[in-house]
C-alpha cells in the first residue's frame, strides 16, 4: 500500500472512531458505568494491540505474496471495480463471517470470549478479542495478499466502508433510530429477534459482535452470535432493530445462555 493510501485509510478510520466516540461521550455512554477496572484496562490494551497485530498481519500477507508470487506484484491492478469488490467480499468479508461463526464453538471460544464479556455496547468493544483471534484471521491475510496483487485504492475505500459499518454496529449512539420507526422494519425486527439468543451480560441485548455485528444468519439456527457481514445486511438490521427497539421482549423470549455452541 502506498503512503498516500495508508494516510487516507488511517485518517478515515480515526475520523470514524472519533465521530462515534465523541457521540457516545455527548450522550454519556462512552464511560459506561457498567465498565469495571478490568474492562477499562482491557479496552485500552486492545486499542493498542489491534492496530499493531492487524498491521503486522497485512505486512506478512504482502511479504508472503512477494515470496510465493514474485512476478504477480500489482498484476490485478487493472481489474474492473466490480471484480475487485466481489473478490474482497469473498476473500475478506465472507471468510470473516465464517471465522466469527467458528469463534462461537468450544474450539475458538477462548479467543473471542472477551468480546462478549462486556456488559455495555460501545466503540470501545469493537476489537475486544484475543491477540491470536486477529493474528490467525484469514481475511487479514487475504487482504495483505490482495494489496500485493494491486487492489490499492479499491481496498482502501472498501475497508473504510466496512469499518464504518462495524463501528456503527457496536456504537451506543442510536444513529439508525429513524430507520426503525418504519412499521415494516419493526415487524421484521421482532421476527428476527425471536430467532436470536441473548447472552448473559448484555442486559437483554442481542449480540452485535461479529464482522458487522452478530445476527441471526439463519431462521432455523437460533445460536449465539453467528455473525453478520456486509453480505448479510438484512439479518444485521433485524438484530439491530430488536436490540434497540424491544430488548425486554426479546430477552423474555430466550433464556440466558452465554456458553459457546458445542
Amino acid at each position: 500500500m502506498h503512503p498516500d493510501q495508508q494516510l487516507v485509510q488511517l485518517t478515515a478510520v480515526i475520523s470514524i472512531f472519533l465521530a462515534f466516540g465523541i457521540g457516545e461521550v455527548l450522550i454519556g455512554k462512552f464511560f459506561a458505568p457498567e465498565a469495571g477496572r478490568e474492562d477499562n484496562r482491557l479496552d485500552v490494551a486492545v486499542g493498542i494491540m489491534f492496530p499493531l497485530v492487524s498491521g503486522s498481519v497485512f505486512t506478512a500477507g504482502r511479504a508472503l505474496g512477494a515470496w510465493l508470487l514474485p512476478e504477480m506484484r500489482d498484476a490485478w491492478a487493472d481489474w474492473p471495480l466490480w471484480a475487485m469488490i466481489g473478490t474482497l467480499l469473498i476473500a475478506d468479508d465472507l471468510t470473516q463471517y465464517w471465522w466469527h461463526r467458528l469463534s462461537h464453538t468450544s474450539v475458538m471460544w477462548p479467543l473471542h470470549r472477551a468480546h462478549h464479556s462486556a456488559s455495555y455496547m460501545s466503540v470501545r468493544v469493537v476489537y475486544r478479542n484475543n491477540l491470536f483471534y486477529y493474528a490467525m484471521m484469514p481475511g487479514l491475510w487475504f487482504g495483505g495478499l490482495l494489496l500485493y496483487l494491486g487492489f490499492g485504492w479499491t481496498f482502501v475505500w472498501y475497508s473504510v466502508v466496512k469499518l464504518l459499518v462495524i463501528i456503527g454496529a457496536h456504537s451506543a449512539v442510536r444513529w439508525d433510530q429513524w430507520w426503525y420507526h418504519r412499521s415494516s422494519v419493526r415487524s421484521c425486527a421482532r421476527r428476527g429477534g425471536r430467532r436470536c439468543r441473548v447472552t448473559r451480560r448484555t442486559g437483554g441485548r442481542i449480540d452485535r459482535a461479529g464482522g458487522v455485528g452478530s445476527s441471526c444468519a439463519s431462521p432455523t439456527e437460533p445460536r449465539p452470535g453467528p455473525g453478520g457481514t456486509l453480505m448479510v445486511p438484512p439479518s444485521r438490521r433485524a438484530t439491530f432493530a430488536s436490540t434497540r427497539g424491544r430488548p425486554a421482549v426479546v430477552a423474555a423470549q430466550r433464556p440466558d445462555r452465554s456458553h459457546p455452541r458445542r
